[in-house]
Order: structure tokens, then C-alpha cells, then sequence
């Protein structure tokens, strides 16, 4: 607990992620040899566990050199030009709904960071100040972190616990659905932005939809595409409704970026779907080839530029990996097992988990076998998602911002989304609903 701590307060001060990652490793070494308590994981897990940051991070690396070399040909500025020509009147409502769905789309679909690399820079070239902008990416992703990758925390879920996949989706869709209600407020207020009261209806009506008809189905592998179809079309509806009938005008490098980037996700929700084994990082690293072609001299200046401003973050992300492996293997777990059986410290779980492992999936599979409330627990650590070190450090890199506002911010939107959803699940808990 002590590193975990150490962790989040460095991060907040803004003494940067590497230093915090750094310190919580310390911290959490120390403690165990002066406690006798020792992790015991062997050197084959925690080279694993980086073998695993190092994917992230090429992952997140991949798809900022694709993004440097977008704005620099214009293309980001195209979206811009095309946002304020949609919203002239509702603008703050118009940027809130479109970090939303693309973050979600992205979380949902490809998920490895990406989120905060498309969606934070958007944001950003519109107009929204670096810290916010990237606070207001992972703020936007959160929720759908329960579905991340065509549902693939779940599925670890149910297999560790050998339940059915369909019950740990409803449980989870009934547990996290507060912070989708709030979600555009939380967005928005991350931003210092305003929502209108006809965009939060619409967007949120149209969510709960797909949640409801997800639970329907049954099916998390698509329970991702359901929710964020459903998002979409809420959104679109909204712009349709401030806009009459919105045109849109791309110019070609535009479309060919458009073009990339589909590739890549194409790629990985296939990969995902086919249990294929692709790195996502592989994906990337193509969709720049082929965004690139037939000029592939601007690949080298563009790898140069991402290394020279996101190395530390990018090394955190290793760091912060390694982490969480050692968190996993320490008593830490067990004894915060038995309490579960109370529904608010179930999401307290999954919470701190999340911000000490910085993976729904691997808060899961550390978690899941000891709390009697998984969709509660994954409502928690989906929560924490907008605030974890290993988030941010991925926000950070995006927006080429190094300072504690972003932190700070992305805590607030984590707090935003928490708030509601543990009063709910409290609640829900005391009445027997679960």
C-alpha cells in the first residue's frame, strides 16, 4: 500500500511518470526485504511482464509516429476545419460527444493505448489546452474499459472464475452503468467545458441502449461493437439535430490517414477476434507504411521526434508493467480478498488494483478468483482507468505535455465517474440487487 501511494503522490505533484515509476519499485523492494515479505514471483514472470510493457509501449510508440506524421501533413487540422463547421453553435457539446465516441471506439475495438493517442492530440488541435485534453481522453475511455478489445476482460474473468461469460457481462453492464450517465458531464467538466442538456440525453440514451441490448445478446465479443455502434449513433443524431444536414469535406492525405488507421484497427480487432496473436505494435507499425507510401522518407524524422519526447514515458510504461506483476505476487491480494464480500470494497479492489497494475484485464485476473462481485470489481478498476499512472504516461506522450495539471485532471474525471457508480453499487448491494 505504502508504494502504491508513493506511486499516485508523485505522479500528482507532476515530478513526472518515470520518477513516480521508479519510486513506487523502490518503495515496494524496500518495504518487502524490511518486512520479510517478499514477492514471490520468479525472474521468468517479471521478464514476461516487461516483455509485455515493451509491446505496450511499442504499441503506444507505433501510433504517435503515425499521428506526428498526420499533423504534420495537415490532416488533424482537416478534422478541426470539419468539427467547428458541424458545431458552430454547440462546440463544447459537439468536441465532448466526439472524444467520447472515439475514445470509446478506439477502446473498445483496439484498445493498447490507443485512445489517448488519436483522441488526445484531436482535442488538443481543437483548441482544448494539452492537460485538458489528454485528461479528457482517458476520462472518455474509462467505461469502456470493461469491454476493452472486443471484451477480453471479461472473457479473462469468467474463465478464471468459470462462470458463464454472459452472467459476468450483465453484472459488470449493471455495475458500471452510472459512470456512462455521467459520462459526458464528467468529460466535459475535465475540459472546463460545457455539455448541453439535449447532447448528455442523446448520447446517454443511446449508450444505455446498446448496454441493454448487449445484455440482450449476451456476448462480450460483441458487447464492444454493440455499445460503441450505439454511441455513434447518438452522437450523429446530436450533430444532425445541431447542424440540419452537416457536410463533410476531406482532403486526400485526410483520407488516406483515415485509411491507416483502419487498417491498423481492422488488424487487431481481426487478430482479436481469430486469436491470431498479431502485436497490435505490428499493426501500427504497417498502417505507418502504408500511410507513408510511397514516401517512406518521412517515417525516420517522425520516429526521431516521438523518441526524443516520449522516451521517459515510454520507459515508464516497462517500468509500471514490472510493477504490477511484483503487486500481483505480494500479500497485497490476499488480504484484501476477504473484505469483497462487501460491495463497495469490491469496487475499492478493483480500484487501487488498477492504479497499482494499470490493466483491467491483469486486475482481474489477480483479483477475480478472491471477490464474489467481478462485475463490481471490474466497475472499479475501469473507474481508476482515467487516472492510472500508466494512462497518464500514455496521455502525457500523446500530447506533449509533462506536468501535473494532466494528472490532476484525469483524477478529477476519475472521480467524476467513481462517485455515482460506488453510490450504486453500495447501494444495489445493501438491497440484495446482486
Amino acid at each position: 500500500m505504502a508504494s502504491v501511494a508513493a506511486l499516485v503522490t508523485v505522479g500528482l505533484l507532476g515530478l513526472g511518470v518515470l520518477l513516480a515509476s521508479i519510486l513506487g519499485l523502490a518503495v515496494l523492494v524496500l518495504s518487502s526485504i524490511a518486512t520479510g515479505f517478499l514477492p514471490k514471483v520468479t525472474t521468468v514472470h517479471l521478464v514476461e511482464a516487461a516483455g509485455k510493457g515493451a509491446s505496450i509501449a511499442a504499441t503506444v510508440f507505433f501510433s504517435l509516429v503515425l499521428i506526428r506524421m498526420m499533423e504534420k501533413d495537415g490532416v488533424f487540422d482537416d478534422l478541426v476545419k470539419n468539427v467547428h463547421a458541424m458545431c458552430k453553435h454547440e462546440e463544447e457539446s459537439c468536441l465532448t460527444g466526439i472524444a467520447i465516441a472515439g475514445a470509446g471506439a478506439f477502446e473498445g475495438l483496439a484498445s493498447f493505448g490507443t485512445p489517448a493517442t488519436v483522441v488526445g492530440p484531436l482535442l488538443a488541435d481543437a483548441g482544448v489546452p494539452k492537460p485538458r485534453a489528454g485528461a479528457a481522453a482517458l476520462t472518455a475511455h474509462a467505461p469502456y474499459g470493461t469491454l476493452a478489445a472486443f471484451g477480453v476482460p471479461i472473457l479473462v474473468t469468467a474463465g478464471i472464475l468459470n462462470q458463464a461469460p454472459s452472467g459476468i457481462l450483465e453484472a459488470t453492464i449493471a455495475s458500471i452503468f452510472p459512470a456512462y450517465i455521467v459520462l459526458p458531464r464528467a468529460v466535459a467538466a475535465v475540459m472546463d467545458a460545457r455539455v448541453s442538456k439535449s447532447a448528455w440525453i442523446t448520447i446517454v440514451v443511446a449508450t444505455l441502449v446498446a448496454l441493454a441490448m448487449a445484455i440482450e445478446i449476451g456476448a462480450p465479443r460483441i458487447a464492444s461493437p454493440v455499445v460503441v455502434l450505439g454511441t455513434a449513433i447518438g452522437l450523429a443524431w446530436y450533430l444532425c439535430h445541431v447542424s440540419g444536414e452537416p457536410h463533410f469535406k476531406f482532403h486526400r492525405k485526410a483520407m488516406h490517414g483515415f485509411v491507416a488507421y483502419g487498417v491498423a484497427v481492422g488488424l487487431i480487432s481481426a487478430s482479436t477476434l481469430a486469436h491470431l496473436g498479431l502485436p497490435p505494435w505490428v499493426a501500427l507499425g504497417l498502417s505507418t507504411i502504408v500511410y507513408a507510401w510511397p514516401d517512406l522518407r518521412e517515417i525516420p524524422p517522425a520516429i526521431k521526434e516521438v523518441t526524443e519526447e516520449a522516451w521517459k514515458e515510454l520507459l515508464s510504461i516497462v517500468l509500471l508493467m514490472v510493477y504490477g506483476k511484483l503487486i500481483a505476487h505480494t500479500a497485497l491480494p490476499d488480504l484484501m480478498r476477504p473484505f469483497c464480500r462487501y460491495t463497495p470494497i469490491a469496487f475499492l479492489v478493483g480500484y487501487v488494483g488498477e492504479m497499482a497494475v494499470g490493466s483491467t484485464t491483469a486486475v482481474m485476473a489477480t483479483f477475480a478468483s478472491g471477490t464474489p462481485f467481478p462485475g463490481v470489481t471490474l466497475a472499479g478498476a475501469a473507474c481508476a482507468a482515467a487516472a492510472c499512472p500508466y494512462n497518464v504516461a500514455v496521455a502525457e506522450a500523446a500530447v506533449e505535455y509533462h506536468g501535473k495539471k494532466l494528472a490532476r485532471r484525469a483524477l478529477y474525471g476519475s472521480a467524476f465517474l467513481a462517485a455515482p457508480t460506488i453510490a450504486w453499487v453500495t447501494l444495489a448491494g445493501f438491497l440484495g440487487v446482486f
